[in-house]
């Protein structure tokens, strides 16, 4: 029999009544560690929890539609996290500035994403059933 201990929990302060927090990955930055949770409800969005302090940092509500829980990758250098979002444009946070500061436009319906190790392609996984690999120099800054 194993037995768990749940030491505490996370209010991630998602301001929606349905759905709720789903993907997640942690990233080491130079101020600490980052934990990223992608949720979906009324909109999509994504929340930063500084593991240190288990205080949010950020809460982004994406403001596109809600459904499913989106996917959520890093690139290996860790400053840059993904949101594969479901019948929307991929976007690209800075794990720096918590801003969003690229998104892939000429491709939608998106479930979950990887980098790959050298940091030079992504791969996204389709509603179509395909698993798209795309360069990572085609991502679009925001301006």
């Amino acid at each position: 029999t194993v037995t768990l201990s749940i030491t505490g929990y996370l209010d991630l302060q998602i301001p929606h009544t349905v759905g709720g927090p789903g993907s997640m990955v942690s990233v080491e930055h130079s101020s600490g560690e980052q934990l990223w949770v992608g949720y979906n409800g009324n909109n999509y969005g994504v929340s930063v929890v500084d593991m240190d302090t288990d205080s949010v940092i950020l809460q982004q509500d994406l403001g596109l539609g809600g459904g499913s829980i989106p996917g959520i990758c890093k690139t290996p250098d860790q400053s840059q996290v993904m949101l594969a979002i479901n019948d929307n444009p991929l976007a690209v946070f800075s794990t720096d500035t918590l801003t969003q500061t690229y998104e892939l436009t000429n491709f939608d319906n998106f479930f979950d994403c990887v980098v790959s190790p050298d940091g030079e392609f992504f791969y996204l996984t389709t509603g179509s059933g395909l698993v798209y690999k795309v360069d990572i120099d085609a991502l679009v800054p925001i301006p």
